[in-house]
């Protein structure tokens, strides 16, 4: 914890106990984290993509060869499941628009 100072023309600053210190030191720390969310700002949303960018995210997924060091039984299984699913989550965004 930080030490009390005393300003001149000031009461001092005193606690009855210690959990009297420590909510005023918890209260100050809650307020100044509040004013640093108020400050901090807000990002910046891209726009969503039009239908040709998605239609030629889509082709691009399609037109993807597998690397040659997941070129085994089961690595063409999982890259294909993984194509498929980038496919269909490209494709449920084109039906959104």
């Amino acid at each position: 914890m930080e030490p009390l100072t005393h300003v001149e023309g000031r009461k001092k600053k005193s606690f009855c106990n210690v959990n009297c210190r420590n909510k005023y030191f918890y209260a100050k720390n809650k307020r100044l984290v509040e004013q640093a969310k108020q400050i901090v700002p807000k990002p910046v949303v891209a726009p969503p993509p039009t239908q040709d960018e998605l239609l030629a995210k889509i082709k691009a997924v399609k037109d993807e060869r597998i690397p040659p060091n997941r070129d085994t039984v089961l690595g063409r299984k999982a890259w294909g499941m993984e194509q498929q699913n980038r496919i269909k989550e490209l494709e449920s965004k084109l039906k959104n628009q």
